[in-house]
């Protein structure tokens, strides 16, 4: 059984570490450990709690707590427009522009315009807005996104980014990032069967006791 320093070590470990993240990937990385342990973590805007610093959870009482940041406060300094969030993530490909823009409107549109999933339209007006190359297909593109696992695609015509394409979008960009390549099937080729020996011809055979 842990003991309670052991716990509040563990806590210090833990807020040492997210130190070096901004706000934003510290909550994405808390969601992803969430998800690998299979713990549910209730939203701040639900359960409000006051902020602990390290100072006052290994030693309580000694300083001052200071008062959490406000959603509304994290919203308004994590907003940036999409052509700088793009030229920041520089995709190397349509299907990582896709994801970007996924990303982009879920976490870092303004508040007023930001959005669960994507879809062509949406798709087309980043390319307008970042100067970036419009697809052929910007559908058909998508629809990559999803096969190549960066997007989910919650119903027909719209995808949203999953946490597949959040590693990507917010860790491997920008950088020498690729996607996952599809798995190939490989057809088998059928073995050949040797050729059977058959009895040796009269003429060779012949042959072969005139040369002995």
């Amino acid at each position: 059984m842990t003991s309670p320093n052991d716990k509040f070590e563990a806590a210090k470990t833990i807020v040492e570490t997210l130190k070096a993240f901004e706000g934003k990937d510290q909550e994405m990385i808390f969601r992803w450990a969430a998800e690998s342990l299979g713990v549910a973590i209730a939203s701040a805007a639900a359960n409000p709690a006051p902020q602990l610093t390290i100072s006052s959870v290994v030693t309580p009482g000694a300083g001052r707590n200071v008062p959490s940041q406000t959603d509304s406060e994290k919203s308004v300094g994590s907003v940036q427009d999409i052509k700088t969030f793009v030229a920041t993530k520089s995709p190397k490909s349509d299907v990582q522009f896709a994801a970007t823009v996924a990303y982009y409107h879920q976490f870092l549109a303004p508040v007023a315009d930001r959005k669960s999933a994507i879809t062509q339209d949406d798709l087309l007006d980043a390319c307008r807005k970042a100067d970036w190359q419009r697809p052929p297909n910007p559908y058909q593109t998508l629809n990559n996104a999803f096969h190549l696992g960066l997007l989910d695609r919650p119903e027909k015509g719209t995808f949203s980014i999953n946490s597949v394409g959040e590693n990507l979008v917010a860790m491997a960009l920008p950088g020498e990032a690729s996607v996952p390549n599809p798995k190939k099937r490989i057809a088998k080729k059928a073995a050949r069967k040797p050729a059977s020996k058959g009895p040796k011809s009269p003429a060779k055979s012949s042959l072969a006791k005139a040369k002995v």
